[in-house]
């Protein structure tokens, strides 16, 4: 759509002020009057919950927080052994208390190689749906446990309808964190 010089007076002005596109006052209004829907930050379920925490008050959390480094593995390549990669989405380490946002993203696509149906929605899989992937996530959560880590994991129905930031708030409350 390409915007045109209107005549300034007379009937010229007024039919062409009636023909002419409206003006978008904001960036979404235009992409919205292109047929093209705003990219919002707020998708990304991460993003979602650290602007609620922004939002609740809650201190600012460390995010992708590496722990475990004291434990090790065997690597399965090379023989040696390694020190753990595990990442905590969200966390507030002088309360021991850590946020996972599980990733099973809810779609409506139909490609028969990553996606399947869950009740009447379609789920994306990924590395932490397969069965492997469970299996790390467990061992994940339970050295966790070990190490004295308090973790609630929340998937984006409870990022996006505010409970997971919500329970939060009440943890960090009950291990000392005072608004």
């Amino acid at each position: 759509m390409r915007w045109k010089r209107l005549p300034s007076f007379g009937p010229a002005a007024s039919r062409a002020a009636q023909e002419a596109p409206e003006t978008p006052k904001t960036v979404a209004e235009a992409l919205k009057m292109r047929g093209r829907r705003p990219k919002r930050r707020t998708e990304d379920p991460e993003e979602l919950f650290a602007l609620h925490c922004r939002m609740f008050g809650l201190p600012e959390p460390e995010r992708q927080l590496r722990f475990a480094r004291e434990l090790t593995r065997r690597s399965p390549t090379t023989g040696k052994l390694t020190p753990r990669q595990w990442r905590f989405d969200f966390a507030w380490p002088q309360y021991l208390v850590a946020v996972e946002i599980e990733g099973l993203v809810m779609v409506r696509i139909t490609d028969p190689a990553t996606v399947r149906m869950l009740g009447t929605r379609y789920v994306v899989l990924g590395g932490h749906a397969s069965p492997a992937g469970i299996k790390k996530d467990m061992q994940k959560y339970n050295a966790a446990a070990l190490l004295g880590w308090y973790v609630l994991r929340f998937d984006q129905d409870d990022v996006a309808s505010k409970r997971a930031v919500e329970m939060t708030l009440r943890v960090l409350a009950a291990r000392g964190w005072q608004p």
